[in-house]
């Protein structure tokens, strides 16, 4: 179980409860998926992902985790293990309040970490053309630019980074 607490900015970081966490991690996959598809999901859409990430909360295989300042929850991240070595960053998302002041970087950081911890050797993503902030991090982050690929009539970027 992950716990950190970043003094310079109170930040605490801990492992996602279905029962405390399920609501912000839903309101804030929502805004990260109509930046990603550049639309609202269908409802249907919307309960498959909601399902899935409530079934990664309690999966060894995922890491989904929350941060919080002054008891607040200010942003989240999702990972999934697969093939033993290889992290995939599936959702990343800071609060409005705390972007622009090192809160992501922070949170790549930590979630780098987590997925060292387990085994991961690279870490991967796939982020939407959309998502111009979301690239800017990854790079900064030293996260290489693999491939582009087309999807429901958008392109994706796909990432990596050795751990």
């Amino acid at each position: 179980m992950i716990t950190t607490n970043f003094n310079r900015f109170g930040i605490i970081v801990n492992q996602a409860s279905r029962k405390k966490h399920a609501s912000f991690i839903s309101s804030a996959q929502r805004e990260t998926s109509t930046i990603s598809f550049a639309r609202r999901l269908t409802r249907p859409e919307w309960e498959t992902l909601r399902k899935r990430l409530l079934a990664a909360i309690d999966d060894p295989n995922n890491s989904v985790c929350v941060l919080s300042r002054d008891g607040k929850l200010v942003g989240y991240y999702w990972i999934e293990i697969r093939d033993s070595a290889i992290a995939f960053l599936l959702d990343f998302y800071c609060c409005p309040s705390v972007r622009g002041k090192g809160v992501s970087n922070y949170m790549f950081d930590v979630m780098c970490e987590d997925a060292r911890s387990r085994g991961s050797t690279e870490l991967r993503l796939a982020v939407s053309e959309q998502n111009v902030p979301a690239r800017r991090l990854f790079v900064s982050k030293g996260m290489l630019q693999n491939d582009v690929e087309e999807r429901e009539g958008r392109r994706w970027f796909e990432f990596l980074l050795s751990l």
